[in-house]
């Protein structure tokens, strides 16, 4: 599995996150550690490979998530 890490616009670095397959129920733990251009008006995460493993197939390509700062 690759790193557990996210991409977000507006969380600082470093930021701890569970974020949760509001599918299935699994949950994992993501570190913030990029940026991304998202969508005005769109609350939106970016998953590194590894992480979206550990949530959906990779053939999805998007999932339902929520998430919360630890």
């Amino acid at each position: 599995m690759g790193m557990t890490t996210a991409a977000l616009p507006y969380l600082p670095f470093g930021t701890m996150l569970q974020v949760t397959n509001q599918r299935t129920g699994g949950s994992i733990v993501v570190r913030v550690n990029d940026r991304f251009g998202a969508p005005p008006g769109e609350d939106t995460l970016d998953l590194t490979y590894g992480a979206f493993g550990a949530l959906a197939n990779h053939d999805d390509g998007v999932f339902p998530c929520s998430y919360s700062i630890l």
